[in-house]
């Protein structure tokens, strides 16, 4: 009988490399047919340098077909950056799936939204998540600056989940177009929230590469928790800024006004090389 696909090591339970060269008639079948879901995600895997021509057709039957995450967010990277319309059904009907794995791989894995999806991608702003809603307000705004605005109203209201993901992601965009939104983001950087709140207001502010005396109380404060979960971003960002000859007068003035402890000293030392 004619051997319709060869699997060594099932399910991938033993640590190894293989060399295993497969046609592709061989990589269909084990796609299409194997019981685990780890051998079916290699065969798609193994497909990446075929010809985009070759197996089209193929990866978007096998899409309908599939019920986990990981292999429809590999069929959807090989079909990414296809220009054909086939494709961009496929990309529109895993927008519209409100599968979450699934949207969240989209817009990460999308370097330019192709004009004929940014109706489709523009939904993802009101996505089955908030770090898809976060995700793709930058994104969008990033590719499609005429229409940041609009992107912005569309999401002012929404806080995100614990850390105000969204919020903050959305002060870092606004503050870009208006710097009154500035004050807001600095305060989430403030003892007055929690540390997540906090390291992602850091994040923020190093992107907008955005400092004052506000902020540098704030950090230098977290520097100090015994929260490491806050104390390393916080560290992490004073470096960043104090790299920077324009931010160094402000960073030494506040830290020589104070009297420190010992190891408070020596730990805000550490990041002021």
């Amino acid at each position: 009988k004619k051997i319709d696909y060869v699997l060594f090591d099932p399910n991938n339970e033993v640590m190894k490399s293989v060399l295993f060269e497969k046609s592709f008639d061989m990589l269909q079948s084990q796609a299409m047919k194997a019981t685990n879901m780890l051998d079916r995600y290699d065969a798609l895997e193994a497909m990446r340098d075929i010809d985009v021509k070759k197996k089209r057709d193929f990866l978007i039957q096998q899409f309908d077909k599939e019920k986990w995450g990981a292999v429809k967010n590999e069929i959807v990277n090989q079909l990414l950056r296809d220009k054909n319309p086939k494709s961009y059904d496929l990309i529109r009907k895993a927008i519209a799936g409100k599968d979450a794995l699934v949207q969240k791989n989209i817009i990460q894995s999308t370097t330019a939204v192709p004009g004929e999806l940014l109706p489709d991608y523009e939904k993802l702003l009101h996505g089955a998540s908030y770090e898809i809603i976060a995700l793709s307000l930058e994104k969008l705004c990033h590719g499609n600056p005429s229409k940041a605005q609009q992107y912005l109203d569309a999401t002012r209201n929404i806080e995100g989940t614990v850390g105000r993901n969204v919020k903050i992601k959305w002060l870092e965009i606004a503050s870009a177009y208006e710097r009154k939104y500035i004050e807001q983001l600095t305060s989430y950087a403030s003892i007055s929230y929690e540390f997540k709140t906090r390291v992602n207001a850091f994040a923020a502010l190093k992107k907008l590469n955005y400092l004052d005396m506000e902020v540098v109380k704030s950090i230098l404060s977290s520097v100090l928790s015994p929260n490491g979960r806050l104390a390393r971003p916080a560290g992490e960002a004073l470096q960043y800024f104090y790299e920077q000859e324009k931010f160094k007068k402000i960073i030494d003035d506040e830290v020589n006004s104070k009297t420190w402890e010992g190891w408070q000293k020596e730990r805000i030392a550490n990041y002021l090389k």
